[in-house]
């Protein structure tokens, strides 16, 4: 289980719980609910770009569709009529 701050005690001992957050992520609760997280920069930058990719490479190899492929026909329907 990883470790848990109050968020009060988070507050105060913030210094500390950084340092930790460097080795290993640490979660934050607030009125016993889990609220948030604080990691290292590191562990954040690879949770978001797990493969390492620039937005413009998985862009580049994201899957080619035809125009004829993707069905693009809305419905001609406006909805409901209602009286105000």
């Amino acid at each position: 289980m990883k470790p848990s701050w109050q968020l009060q005690e988070a507050k105060n001992k913030f210094s500390e719980l950084l340092t930790l957050a460097a080795k290993e992520p640490q979660i934050i609760t607030r009125r016993g609910r889990k609220e948030g997280v604080l990691m290292s920069y590191d562990e954040y930058c690879r949770k978001i770009r797990p493969s390492g990719q620039s937005m413009r490479a998985l862009y580049a190899a994201a899957p080619k569709f035809s125009p004829g492929e993707l069905d693009l026909e809305r419905s001609a329907d406006t909805g409901r009529d209602f009286r105000l």
